[in-house]
Protein backbone atom coordinates (compact mmCIF):
# COMPACT_ATOMS: atom_id res chain seq x y z
CA UNK A 1 0.00 0.00 0.00
CA UNK A 2 1.33 3.37 -1.08
CA UNK A 3 0.42 6.40 1.35
CA UNK A 4 1.89 9.94 1.33
CA UNK A 5 1.38 12.71 4.15
CA UNK A 6 -1.78 14.45 2.49
CA UNK A 7 -3.32 10.86 1.62
CA UNK A 8 -2.93 10.04 5.40
CA UNK A 9 -4.44 13.11 6.44
CA UNK A 10 -7.49 12.59 3.78
CA UNK A 11 -7.67 9.14 5.07
CA UNK A 12 -7.73 10.32 9.32
CA UNK A 13 -10.42 13.15 8.05
CA UNK A 14 -12.61 10.88 6.58
CA UNK A 15 -12.67 8.13 8.87
CA UNK A 16 -13.53 10.57 11.96
CA UNK A 17 -16.76 11.88 10.32
CA UNK A 18 -19.43 11.82 12.96
CA UNK A 19 -21.82 10.28 10.31
CA UNK A 20 -19.57 6.93 10.00
CA UNK A 21 -19.55 6.30 13.69
CA UNK A 22 -16.18 4.48 13.90
CA UNK A 23 -14.45 4.20 17.10
CA UNK A 24 -12.09 6.59 17.44
CA UNK A 25 -9.69 3.86 19.37
CA UNK A 26 -9.91 1.85 16.10
CA UNK A 27 -9.23 4.88 13.43
CA UNK A 28 -6.02 5.28 15.35
CA UNK A 29 -5.08 1.32 15.19
CA UNK A 30 -5.71 1.48 11.60
CA UNK A 31 -3.78 4.37 10.77
CA UNK A 32 -1.27 3.51 12.99
CA UNK A 33 -0.90 -0.07 10.82
CA UNK A 34 -0.85 1.84 7.34
CA UNK A 35 2.02 3.82 8.82
CA UNK A 36 4.12 0.61 9.96
CA UNK A 37 3.06 -1.16 6.39
CA UNK A 38 2.40 1.10 3.90
CA UNK A 39 5.04 2.84 1.53
CA UNK A 40 5.85 6.50 2.08
CA UNK A 41 5.66 8.72 -1.47
CA UNK A 42 6.60 12.14 -0.90
CA UNK A 43 5.10 13.97 -4.35
CA UNK A 44 6.69 16.98 -5.67
CA UNK A 45 4.05 17.42 -8.73
CA UNK A 46 0.55 18.77 -8.27
CA UNK A 47 -2.31 16.44 -10.24
CA UNK A 48 -5.46 17.52 -11.21
CA UNK A 49 -6.70 15.25 -13.57
CA UNK A 50 -9.62 13.84 -10.97
CA UNK A 51 -12.83 15.21 -11.58
CA UNK A 52 -14.33 15.20 -8.37
CA UNK A 53 -12.93 16.45 -4.61
CA UNK A 54 -9.93 17.95 -5.36
CA UNK A 55 -8.50 15.28 -2.42
CA UNK A 56 -8.81 13.08 -5.06
CA UNK A 57 -5.80 14.48 -6.55
CA UNK A 58 -3.74 13.43 -3.99
CA UNK A 59 -4.39 9.74 -4.23
CA UNK A 60 -3.11 10.52 -8.40
CA UNK A 61 -0.07 12.61 -6.71
CA UNK A 62 0.55 10.03 -4.55
CA UNK A 63 0.50 6.83 -7.13
CA UNK A 64 2.62 9.08 -9.69
CA UNK A 65 5.39 9.74 -6.92
CA UNK A 66 5.55 5.85 -5.96
CA UNK A 67 5.04 4.37 -9.50
CA UNK A 68 1.70 2.47 -8.35
CA UNK A 69 0.57 -0.19 -11.24
CA UNK A 70 -3.10 0.49 -9.31
CA UNK A 71 -5.25 3.03 -7.56
CA UNK A 72 -7.89 0.80 -6.14
CA UNK A 73 -11.26 3.12 -5.04
CA UNK A 74 -14.83 2.45 -5.42
CA UNK A 75 -15.04 6.00 -6.80
CA UNK A 76 -13.44 5.30 -10.67
CA UNK A 77 -15.88 8.08 -12.18
CA UNK A 78 -13.95 10.97 -10.61
CA UNK A 79 -10.87 9.43 -12.01
CA UNK A 80 -9.19 8.84 -15.77
CA UNK A 81 -8.94 5.10 -16.51
CA UNK A 82 -5.24 5.82 -16.18
CA UNK A 83 -2.38 8.12 -14.79
CA UNK A 84 1.08 7.61 -15.48
CA UNK A 85 1.97 4.08 -15.42
CA UNK A 86 -1.19 3.50 -12.71
CA UNK A 87 -4.64 1.78 -13.73
CA UNK A 88 -7.85 2.69 -11.93
CA UNK A 89 -9.43 -0.06 -10.76
CA UNK A 90 -12.49 -0.89 -8.33
CA UNK A 91 -12.18 -3.01 -5.47
CA UNK A 92 -13.65 -5.85 -6.85
CA UNK A 93 -11.28 -5.77 -10.34
CA UNK A 94 -8.11 -5.10 -8.13
CA UNK A 95 -9.01 -8.81 -6.38
CA UNK A 96 -9.48 -10.48 -9.77
CA UNK A 97 -6.80 -9.19 -10.84
CA UNK A 98 -3.95 -10.08 -7.58
CA UNK A 99 -5.79 -13.17 -6.73
CA UNK A 100 -4.37 -14.92 -9.47
CA UNK A 101 -1.12 -13.98 -8.99
CA UNK A 102 -1.05 -14.51 -4.82
CA UNK A 103 -2.22 -18.35 -6.36
CA UNK A 104 0.75 -18.55 -7.93
CA UNK A 105 2.87 -17.24 -5.55
CA UNK A 106 1.45 -19.63 -3.27
CA UNK A 107 2.47 -22.77 -4.85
Amino acid sequence: MLVSPAVLEEYEEVLHRARLKVDPAKVAAVLALIRKNGLLANPTIAATAAKGDESDNRILECAGAGQADYIVTGNTKHFPETFDQSRVVTPRQFIDIILPFLARQAR
